[in-house]
């Protein structure tokens, strides 16, 4: 949300002044000027936001979320003592959360 609010207000007033020239509306200036001047900060907060709710899902899950999933396979390898598996499931969410970050990165590079 701040960064949206970032990019809405960072939007160049000449711009602002060109739809206003041709008859374009306070609707009309968000629409086409002020939200596509807000996408690179949108996308910087996406980049910033993407790993913290990855995060917090499991962290759902762990904490007293449903049956299945991570957290309670976590819990379940924790308290059976299996260490393996506890290593193995941290290493596959650290490769997942790597997958999502890279390619996330990679989609708003282009």
């Amino acid at each position: 949300m701040i960064g949206v609010l970032t990019g809405v207000k960072s939007t160049d007033q000449a711009s602002l002044d060109v739809v206003s020239v041709y008859g374009g509306n306070s609707w009309h200036k968000l629409i086409k000027v002020q939200l596509l001047s807000a996408l690179p900060s949108v996308f910087a907060a996406l980049k910033i936001a993407a790993p913290a709710s990855f995060l917090g899902a499991i962290l759902g899950e762990y904490v007293g979320g449903p049956d299945v999933g991570f957290g309670p396979a976590l819990v379940n390898a924790q308290q059976s003592l299996e260490v393996a598996r506890v290593g193995g499931l941290h290493l596959s969410l650290v490769l997942l959360q790597v997958l999502v970050i890279s390619s996330l990165g990679l989609s708003l590079e282009k």
